[in-house]
C-alpha cells in the first residue's frame, strides 16, 4: 500500500506543478493576479480526480484511489505520466482560454476551499473517499466556484496576516478534540484494556498512533486555515466539534450493550436505531441553531469543551498507560515479541503422528446441513469414527482451546487471562509430550497459549515486530469511529479483532493466523507435507487452529478468498483443507499409522447471548451446542467411516491425546473415547461465560443434539 501512495503522490504532484508554472506564465503575460500556491492546490486536485475517474471505469467507482493503485509497478508510471504531464501543458492554456472573463486565481481558490470542505468533512465521517464521491465533489465544487465568482463580485476573506489568529482559535481546538477522541484515546484505551488480545508491540502501535495523530493536526487544522474563506473555516470547525462531540456522548452514555468483534455483526432494534438517530439530529441541529445564534460567545463556550475534554482524555489514557504498564510486568503476559509462527507446521515424523485439526465454531449441526446436501461429504475419511454426540466442556475459544492443551478446568471467579496462565502453569501435558519424544507444534493465537509454553513448543519463537503507520491509522480510525457513530451507521465501521492483530509484521517468522484458513491452504497445496523431524525425536504431534466456521466467512468451499461468503461454504473448504492434508498424508505412507482428530473448540455460542440467539433460526441451528468430532487411530485401516453416539466430551479427547502419544500419565487424565460405551449414562457438563456474557453452566444427560436433554443447573 505504500507504493500505491507514493505513486499517487508523483502522479498528481508533478503534473499539478508543471500546470501550476505554466498557468503562473500565462497569468504574469496577461498581468493577472494570482496565488501560487492555491493553483498548485487546483491542479493537484484535477490531476487525482482525472485518476479516479479513469480508474472508476475499471476498478468500479466503490474503491479508493490507493486502493486501485495497489499494485503499482514502475512500467505504471509511465503509462499514466505521459498522458498526465501532457494534459498539465494543455489545461492551464485551455482555462486562460475559456475562462479568460473569470478571475482565475479567484475561481481556483474557491474551488479549492470547496473541495476541501466536503471532502475533509466526508473524510472525518466515512475514513475513506471513493472514486464516486471524489469525482462528484469535484465536478460540485467547480460548479459552485464558477456560479459565486460570476454571481458575487465582492470580497472574499482567505488567510491573512490580520485574521490567522482568528483562524487558530476555530481551527486548533476542533481538531485537537477529534485527534485527541479518535487517534489516540480511543485506539490507545483499546490497546491497554486489551494487552492479551492485542498482541502488537507497544512503541511501534505508539508511535504509528502518535505519528498519524501528528499528521492528521497539520493536514486538518493547516489546509483548513490557508484554504477555507473565513466564513466556511467556522462553519467546518463547528460542524467538526459537533460530529465528535455527539460522537464522544454516544461512545459515553449511548452504546449500550456491545458484543465482541468477534465476527459477527451486531444489530439493534429500529426502536434503538431511530431513537439514537433522534437524539444525534436534535443534538447536532442544536449546536448549529447556537452557532448562528450567539456566533461568538457560543464559539468560545465550544473551544473551552474541546480543549477540556481532549485533556481530560489525555490524563485518562496516561493514568491507563502506567496502570497498564505495571500489570503487564506484574503479571508476565505474552508481549508482541512472542510469537507463534508457522515453522516446522508440514514437517512430521516418517513413523508416529499424532494430529488434531480444530475447526472453530464447527457445530455438529453444520455437518448435518452438508450432509444433507453431500451424503458422501465425509467419504474421504477411511478408518475413522464419527462420535456425533460430543460435548465440549466451554462456549468459547479462550477457555477452550487451553483446556485442550493442558487438561485443567477453570475454577469460577477467573477471568480468561487468569485461567490461560493458570492452566498450563498447572499442567505437565506439553511438557509430557516432549517427554515422550515428541516435536510439539501448537498452531494458534499467542493469546490461548500460557507465557510459560517457550520450550515446549517448536514454532514458539521471538520475533522482532512492527506496525506499518497507515495500515495501524488506518484501522484505529475505524475502530474508534465503530465507537463514535450512531447505532444505525455502526455496522458501516464493523470490524473483527483479527484485524488488529494482523496489523503485527515481523521479516524473520510467519504467524499463524486463525481468522482465515487461505494461507494454510496455500502452504499445503504449495509447498506440501514434507518428512522430517530432529533426529532424537520419537515423534510429531501437531495441534491446527482453524478458522472453520467462524464468522465473518472469508472463504468459499474451494479455499479462495471472498468478502460476502457462508457458513456451509466456508464450513466445506475448511474440511476440504484436512482432506488434502490427508491426501498428502496417504501419498507420504503416513496416514495408517497417524492418530488424527478433527474436532472443534466448541459449537454454536448464540443460545444464552441476549444480542445473537436470534439468529440461530436463520442459520439452521437449534439451541444445542456440540462440536465436530471425528478420530482415527493409529493402525486403523478399515474402510468407510464408523458412527459412535457414544456421550463422550473434550475430556476424553485430552486423554485420547495423551494415550496416542504414550504419556505414561495418561490415565490422569481420565478416560479414553474409545473407552466410552454407546449405551454409557452420564452427565457432561457445558460452561458458557464471557466478560460480555452471563454466566451459565448446562447439563446434558442423553443426546447432546436433543434440546431436551439439555438442562441449566447455575446461573449468575
Amino acid at each position: 500500500m505504500a507504493s500505491a501512495y507514493t505513486g499517487i503522490i508523483v502522479l498528481c504532484a508533478l503534473p499539478g506543478i508543471l500546470a501550476g508554472l505554466i498557468h503562473l506564465f500565462l497569468s504574469k503575460k496577461q498581468n493577472k493576479t494570482v496565488r501560487p500556491g492555491r493553483i498548485t492546490v487546483f491542479y493537484v486536485g484535477i490531476f487525482y480526480g482525472l485518476l479516479s475517474a479513469v480508474k472508476m471505469v475499471f476498478d468500479g467507482g466503490s474503491a479508493t484511489l490507493p486502493e486501485s493503485f495497489q499494485d503499482i509497478v514502475p512500467a505504471t508510471y509511465l503509462h499514466y505520466m505521459i498522458p498526465l504531464l501532457c494534459l498539465a501543458v494543455m489545461l492551464p492554456v485551455m482555462a486562460h482560454l475559456v475562462l479568460r472573463r473569470l478571475d482565475l486565481s479567484r475561481f481556483m481558490s474557491l474551488t479549492d476551499s470547496l473541495m476541501f470542505f466536503i471532502l475533509a468533512l466526508f473524510f472525518v465521517v466515512s475514513n475513506r473517499i471513493c472514486h464516486y464521491f471524489y469525482v462528484a465533489a469535484i465536478l460540485v465544487s467547480i460548479v459552485a466556484a464558477l456560479v459565486v465568482s460570476i454571481r458575487y463580485q465582492g470580497e472574499i476573506s482567505y488567510c491573512s496576516k490580520s485574521d490567522l489568529k482568528q483562524r487558530l482559535q476555530y481551527a486548533v481546538p476542533s481538531t485537537l478534540f477529534y485527534v485527541v477522541t479518535v487517534i489516540l484515546s480511543l485506539p490507545g484505551t483499546l490497546f491497554l484494556n486489551n494487552r492479551t488480545e492485542i498482541l502488537l508491540p507497544p512503541s511501534s502501535f505508539a508511535k504509528a498512533l502518535l505519528v498519524g495523530a501528528v499528521i492528521y493536526f497539520c493536514v486538518i487544522a493547516g489546509a483548513g486555515i490557508l484554504l477555507l474563506t473565513l466564513r466556511q473555516l467556522e462553519w467546518f470547525y463547528t460542524l467538526l466539534f459537533a460530529l465528535t462531540f455527539v460522537g464522544y456522548l454516544q461512545n459515553m452514555f449511548l452504546n449500550g450493550h456491545m458484543i465482541s468483534m468477534d465476527g459477527k455483526m451486531q444489530s439493534w432494534g429500529n426502536v434503538q436505531v431511530w431513537g439514537n438517530a433522534l437524539i444525534w439530529i436534535l443534538l447536532i441541529a442544536c449546536i448549529i441553531f447556537l452557532k448562528g445564534r450567539l456566533p461568538i460567545n457560543i464559539g468560545k463556550t465550544y473551544r473551552i469543551i474541546c480543549t477540556y475534554l481532549s485533556l481530560v482524555q489525555l490524563v485518562s489514557l496516561g493514568f491507563l498507560a502506567v496502570t497498564s504498564a505495571l500489570n503487564q510486568e506484574k503479571n508476565n503476559k505474552p508481549s508482541g515479541e512472542w510469537i507463534l509462527s508457522t515453522e516446522k507446521s508440514l514437517e512430521l515424523h516418517p513413523d508416529h503422528n499424532v494430529l488434531v485439526f480444530v475447526l472453530d465454531w464447527y457445530d455438529e449441526q453444520i455437518l448435518e446441513q452438508i450432509l444433507a446436501q453431500e451424503p458422501d461429504f465425509l467419504s474421504p475419511l477411511d478408518g475413522f469414527t464419527h462420535y456425533s454426540n460430543a460435548t465440549s466442556l466451554y462456549a468459547f475459544t479462550e477457555w477452550s482451546l487451553p483446556y485442550l492443551l493442558t487438561g485443567v478446568e477453570w475454577q469460577y471467579g477467573m477471568d480468561k487471562d487468569e485461567y490461560r496462565e493458570y492452566a498450563f502453569q498447572n499442567s505437565d501435558m506439553l511438557y509430557s509430550i516432549n517427554e515422550a519424544g515428541y516435536d510439539a507444534g501448537v498452531y494458534t493465537d499467542l493469546k490461548y497459549i500460557g507465557s510459560d509454553t517457550s520450550a515446549q513448543l517448536c514454532n514458539y519463537v521471538l520475533s522482532e515486530q512492527y506496525c506499518r503507520v497507515w495500515d495501524t491509522l488506518s484501522q484505529m480510525l475505524k475502530c474508534s469511529k465503530y465507537q463514535l457513530a450512531p447505532l444505525g451507521l455502526k455496522n458501516f465501521y464493523w470490524y473483527t479483532t483479527d484485524e488488529i492483530t494482523a496489523l503485527a509484521r515481523n521479516d524473520t517468522y510467519t504467524p499463524w493466523i486463525t481468522y482465515n484458513d487461505v494461507p494454510f491452504w496455500t502452504d499445503i497445496t504449495e509447498t506440501g507435507i514434507d518428512i522430517n523431524s530432529p533426529a532424537d525425536s520419537r515423534g510429531s504431534f501437531r495441534l491446527y487452529h482453524m478458522y472453520g466456521a467462524h464468522e465473518p466467512y472469508v472463504m468459499s468451499e474451494d479455499c479462495t478468498e471472498t468478502e460476502r461468503g457462508q457458513m456451509l461454504s466456508q464450513a466445506k473448504g475448511s474440511m476440504k483443507i484436512v482432506y488434502e492434508y490427508i491426501s498428502q498424508l496417504k501419498a507420504l505412507g503416513l496416514y495408517d499409522s497417524a492418530t488424527i482428530i478433527i474436532t472443534a473448540d466448541h459449537g454454536q455460542n448464540y443460545t444464552y447471548d441476549p444480542v445473537r440467539a436470534g439468529f440461530l433460526p436463520d442459520m439452521g441451528l437449534q439451541t444445542t451446542s456440540y462440536p465436530l468430532l471425528l478420530v482415527k487411530n493409529a493402525g486403523e485401516t478399515r474402510k468407510g467411516l464408523a458412527q459412535s453416539k457414544a456421550p463422550v466430551s473434550h475430556t476424553e479427547l485430552i486423554a485420547s491425546i495423551a494415550d496416542a502419544i504414550g504419556i505414561q500419565t495418561a490415565a490422569d487424565y481420565g478416560q479414553t473415547l474409545t473407552q466410552i460405551e454407546e449405551t454409557a449414562r452420564r452427565e457432561r457438563i457445558f460452561t458458557y461465560m464471557r466478560n460480555d456474557m452471563p454466566y451459565v453452566k448446562s447439563a446434558i444427560n442423553g443426546d447432546a443434539g436433543n434440546p431436551d436433554d439439555w438442562s441449566v443447573v447455575e446461573e449468575k
